[in-house]
């Protein structure tokens, strides 16, 4: 029992005795440098601290003791060798302060650099660019991180101009800390020049002249692993793939060509996309696209999508061919019918269109020509009959970090078309539509989104032009707290809103909106504003939205509930 005793007591004390020394805290203030400096000692630290799990005042002491070798040895890699320190430990109760004065002294400086290039490609004129303008200079502080960069860059474009075997065969740097000099020794042995080799597809049903187009090089062309990284991510970028992997052969190299072999997978030959919303003042809204991959050997494929609500509805079927370098440009004919039944009007109509389209990371920029036959109402006038053949211009810049769920994202499109009486057209016009949205975090539990339409419509009959081609304000995407196109026709358009969300817990968000703007006739007229609070939960198909809505103007309260699932861009 006694035995049972002690060892019961020699337990609780040596708990106790751990808990209580768990709870010493360590703080450090480095005064005297900055910038990336500073940095690499705190982050020193840090890993030091992470070393002693339960902080003791033995382990303090241990660290305090080491502090001075670990503070210059985190500044010799920029270039400081010489550093003065003065220091100080600080205890307050369980709390322990060391402060530390560091003066850095002069840093050590390039005094010479030799930068040799051997073997073949001495006289590249792309390697001896890049040593022309090289990072590293005489006279400048020795940092190792500039010095690696420095090496790495003149491997690697020694690398993308074909000297696949280049090599180093001297890196010395010689460091004087007596006189504060360093010295760079640099010779980079090339070797032999490599270029691309045949290109052999596999696992694909297109055909090879169409594949051959998405081959941006030849056996004239330097072999460059960047540029197959690149070529790869293009290739995926597109309709036309599913998955790309793209391999050199070097085992098999011929006349130092190096064979690559490209594996593919193709995307199914149809694909449905459903899209959802719904709001009390517009009922459901429903988006059903179909796609049609790879209809012909040639990458051309069909897209079609329904639309059904209470306001637009319509079917449009696209065809799409594709253009001179498939990863970026198309041609493009479409047939669309849709019904439009606005608050203050009704139309049906007919469009058809041909254009072509250029595409790149972030931008797409689309030509066309289309003739539109309406028929339409607008408010109490006498229903109209129109035709219109006119040309569009449209571009789009989308930029985020994330296409599904960003945390950064902006976005721009701008559309210009016009048409005339003098060709086909039963009026003249020209009309011009700026859309803009900004996605920011400014910290981790916020966002902000900032959004604004800008429309300007110049026409010398305003009643010969078609219902769907004035502006509407109104809806989910533009004044919340009134249905969909509840606001207008009108020739100008202005709208605008901000809204600001708040991580409730998890993937979830909540979300207050003010809104404002209109589309009228005339300029000067009262604005709509809408304003109200939402519920957002993140998902993998985009964010789940629900929005109560309140619209005010003259006095009038309208209220409305908006749902709707789908990307942020």
């Amino acid at each position: 029992m006694n035995t049972h005793k002690l060892i019961l007591f020699i337990f609780l004390y040596f708990f106790v005795f751990t808990t209580v020394y768990a709870k010493e805290i360590l703080s450090f203030q480095f005064n005297g440098i900055q910038g990336d400096v500073l940095k690499n000692v705190q982050e020193r630290f840090k890993v030091i601290i992470q070393g002693y799990p339960n902080l003791t005042p033995q382990n303090v002491q241990t660290i305090y003791a080491q502090s001075v070798d670990e503070i210059r040895q985190a500044m010799q890699p920029f270039g400081y060798f010489h550093s003065k320190i003065h220091r100080q430990l600080l205890r307050n109760g369980d709390s322990w302060s060391a402060q530390f004065d560091i003066d850095p002294q002069m840093p050590v400086k390039i005094s010479h650099l030799t930068v040799v290039i051997t073997g073949p490609g001495k006289t590249n004129h792309v390697i001896n660019k890049l040593i022309d303008h090289f990072s590293l200079k005489v006279g400048e502080v020795f940092r190792s991180d500039s010095y690696e960069e420095a090496k790495e860059k003149l491997f690697q474009v020694a690398h993308n101009e074909g000297y696949i075997h280049a090599e180093f065969v001297t890196n010395q740097v010689i460091i004087d800390t007596y006189h504060n000099k360093v010295k760079i020794y640099l010779k980079l042995n090339t070797g032999q020049q490599f270029y691309f080799g045949k290109v052999y597809f596999q696992s694909t049903s297109y055909s090879h002249d169409f594949l051959q187009q998405f081959i941006l090089f030849d056996n004239h062309t330097p072999f460059s692993s960047e540029k197959l990284l690149a070529l790869q991510q293009a290739m995926t970028n597109t309709s036309y793939f599913q998955q790309v992997v793209i391999t050199p052969d070097f085992k098999n190299t011929v006349n130092h060509t190096v064979p690559i072999n490209i594996f593919i997978i193709e995307p199914k030959a149809k694909k449905y996309n459903i899209g959802i919303g719904y709001g009390t003042l517009t009922g459901p809204r429903l988006t059903a696209n179909v796609s049609f991959s790879h209809l012909t050997d040639t990458g051309q494929h069909l897209e079609t999508q329904l639309k059904l609500s209470s306001v637009l509805s319509g079917f449009a079927t696209k065809y799409y061919i594709p253009g001179k370098n498939p990863m970026t440009d198309e041609w493009l004919l479409g047939i669309n019918y849709q019904r439009f039944l606005p608050k203050n009007g009704s139309s049906s109509s007919g469009t058809l269109s041909g254009g072509y389209v250029i595409k790149s990371k972030h931008t797409q920029t689309s030509v066309d020509i289309n003739y539109l036959i309406e028929h339409y109402k607008v408010k109490d006038q006498n229903p109209e009959h129109t035709k219109l053949l006119y040309p569009n211009l449209n571009f789009t810049y989308s930029k985020s970090d994330d296409l599904i769920n960003p945390t950064l994202g902006k976005s721009i499109n701008i559309t210009l078309r016009g048409g005339s009486q003098a060709l086909f057209s039963s009026t003249t016009f020209l009309q011009t539509e700026m859309k803009a949205k900004y996605f920011f975090t400014p910290v981790d539990f916020s966002h902000i989104i900032l959004r604004t339409d800008f429309g300007y419509t110049v026409t010398k009959n305003l009643y010969k032009l078609p219902l769907s081609m004035r502006f509407f304000a109104g809806g989910m995407n533009s004044i919340r707290g009134y249905s969909d196109d509840d606001i207008g026709p009108g020739r100008y358009l202005y709208t605008g809103g901000v809204e600001y969300q708040n991580r409730i817990k998890d993937n979830w968000w909540g979300a207050i909106f003010y809104d404002a703007g209109t589309a009228t006739n005339n300029f000067g007229d009262k604005l709509f504003y809408g304003k109200g609070v939402g519920l957002i939960y993140t998902s993998f198909v985009g964010p789940i939205k629900l929005y109560l809505g309140q619209g005010m103007h003259k006095n009038k309260k309208h209220y409305s509930v908006e749902f709707s699932i789908g990307p942020e861009f």
